[in-house]
């Protein structure tokens, strides 16, 4: 897993295929009670509330526009997000910490913390 965030393949056709599988749920969602629920409370709440930020997407928001094309969003996201500093992780186990720590560091120390100064 941890090779997924320090070195993602990030290739174009497996993007395209996430986009299917994002607007699949979304449209599955629209029909649970809990999702109108929730839309409910983003209509009615504050719209200064980070709980009122998009945070799904489907096939019409997640596709090419014009100013942007989704591959190169897709990694300029990377780019500016996985950097180990702005990212944490937790090991559930019954190991002792000590092991724990060895595999945190042997495999999650992967991930490089990038020079996100020139945002």
């Amino acid at each position: 897993m941890s090779d997924a965030f320090a070195q993602p393949l990030l290739s174009e056709k497996n993007a395209k295929k996430e986009v299917n599988a994002v607007n699949a749920e979304m449209v599955r969602a629209k029909s649970n009670d809990a999702f109108l629920m929730h839309d409910v409370n983003l209509a009615t709440a504050n719209p200064n509330h980070p709980i009122t930020k998009f945070a799904v997407g489907n096939n019409v928001t997640l596709s090419d526009k014009k100013e942007s094309k989704l591959q190169d969003e897709l990694v300029k996201f990377y780019q500016q997000h996985y950097s180990a500093n702005l990212m944490k992780a937790v090991l559930y186990s019954n190991q002792p910490i000590e092991k724990l720590a060895q595999l945190a560091e042997k495999n999650l120390g992967k991930v490089k913390n990038k020079n996100l100064s020139v945002l």
